[in-house]
């Protein structure tokens, strides 16, 4: 689907759920049977197909508020294009309106942002045009234990701008079901993404919550599809289906099983592999504050070589078994949030030229200062593309590493300044080489939020 058609479907989408929520309203408000707020379970965010979010137990949020601002942001990176040898510096800026409506009900919560700006570049001129992005969190309950749930993110940047950590803490979608956006690329790069989830759910018993839930998903490199570095960047669609039953077995604990089944295409096409998959959950939960989720079972990957394949790769089919694995910790206190997650399985190529074993490790840390006005972030992944044999590609791995550090002081009258430092490393074992990259970024905002009215 082309960007316009994306953006036109997301405003579409968001105009039936503002009619949905008028209309729940108006049902709810006279006829005296709104459903209880606690009378559905809360399954524990990786086995519900979410991440974490990085709010403090102490942050609260208003039932329905909007909010927005303009931030203008300014990055420098001294290798831009990610490469080893012949290296180009760059600076780049960004302005950026942002609005955020958000609106709680007894029968539905959903979240809209939407930003658009334009971007500037002193020394890639041919990246010198918009930025947009999209973000939809949406649940609707249709009965007092059946719900439908929504997400949406999309992104039209570069990979300067990719590097900044959200200001937002916000969930989003989760580890398990995430396509493959770990292949660091040269910061100048531009990159679209699209993924999209669709989610039904039934609490089917007192302590079980059964349902299904899809996934689509694309990365898509216009316009500057060649890497000196790399070489060629392919684009890739991810289609995913999931059948889930969690069962909580004792106040803090619970258990879980998924069988999924998933479609990798890389494109132009070239590869498009099948896998099917079990997996089994275990989940630990301490109130608000902590969650430890653990989650491992088989996988079995079928890959099948299209006509256009180019001939050295001839013979790239196939089929093996693998696994899938991985933990996630999410951990919030009053003036401190923490994450840590670990996950290998198969995804897509993430720009390479066939899908791949992930193995993905990362840890984030959120640390509020002098009463809430100053902020640090920090930020560390370490993840490793191993291709599939049957792709005929090199055995090595694609390993790349990335830390953040951001911080962030509210100043009067809404006002925010936010500064930080990214350092990127990806080792690319077609060339035998690995290239770093160091970007410096600062930013000046303005923000605001204003309570709606029932």
């Amino acid at each position: 689907m082309k960007r316009p058609q994306q953006i036109a479907a997301l405003v579409a989408l968001s105009l039936a759920l503002v009619t949905v929520s008028l209309q729940a309203q108006q049902s709810t408000e006279g006829s005296g049977n709104e459903p209880a707020e606690d009378s559905s379970l809360a399954v524990p965010v990786t086995m519900n197909g979410q991440t974490g979010t990085q709010a403090f137990v102490s942050e609260t949020i208003l039932d329905r508020y909007l909010s927005g601002g303009v931030s203008v942001v300014g990055i420098y990176s001294d290798n831009a294009l990610l490469s080893n040898s012949g290296q180009i510096s760059n600076f780049s800026y960004m302005a950026q309106p942002h609005l955020t409506w958000s609106e709680s009900t007894p029968r539905l919560k959903w979240n809209l942002g939407m930003s658009a700006g334009f971007l500037e570049s002193n020394h890639l001129p041919n990246e010198n045009q918009g930025a947009e992005g999209v973000n939809l969190n949406a649940t609707w309950r249709l009965t007092e234990h059946a719900s439908v749930r929504l997400a949406d993110t999309f992104s039209n940047t570069t990979g300067l701008f990719a590097s900044i950590p959200s200001a937002e803490p916000e969930s989003g979608i989760g580890v398990v079901q995430q396509s493959n956006h770990s292949l660091i690329v040269p910061p100048g790069q531009r990159v679209l993404s699209n993924q999209s989830l669709a989610e039904l759910t039934d609490q089917a018993g007192l302590n079980t919550v059964i349902g299904v839930r899809g996934t689509y998903g694309l990365l898509d490199y216009p316009e500057s599809s060649q890497s000196t570095q790399f070489g060629t960047l392919y684009d890739t669609r991810t289609y995913s289906a999931e059948a889930f039953y969690n069962w909580k077995f004792s106040a803090k604990q619970w258990l879980g099983v998924t069988a999924r089944g998933q479609r990798f295409e890389t494109l132009p096409s070239l590869f498009t592999t099948d896998v099917g998959g079990l997996l089994l959950y275990y989940s630990y939960t301490a109130g608000p504050r902590l969650t430890v989720t653990l989650f491992g079972g088989p996988e079995y990957a079928g890959t099948s070589q299209t006509a256009s394949a180019p001939a050295a790769q001839s013979g790239a089919h196939g089929s093996l078994w693998g696994s899938s694995e991985g933990a996630t910790l999410d951990w919030a206190g009053a003036r401190t949030s923490a994450s840590l997650t670990f996950s290998r399985q198969l995804n897509d190529g993430g720009g390479l030229a066939a899908p791949v074993n992930l193995q993905t490790v990362s840890a984030t840390l959120r640390r509020s200062l002098s009463a809430y006005r100053n902020e640090i972030q920090l930020g560390v992944s370490d993840s490793t593309n191993s291709p599939l044999p049957q792709a005929s590609l090199p055995a090595a791995s694609f390993r790349g590493l990335s830390t953040s550090v951001a911080l962030q002081q509210r100043l009067a009258g809404g006002f925010i300044v936010r500064t930080g430092y990214t350092w990127l490393r990806q080792d690319v074992p077609t060339t035998g080489s690995s290239s770093s990259a160091n970007n410096v970024w600062f930013s000046l905002a303005w923000d605001f939020m204003h309570p709606l009215g029932r």
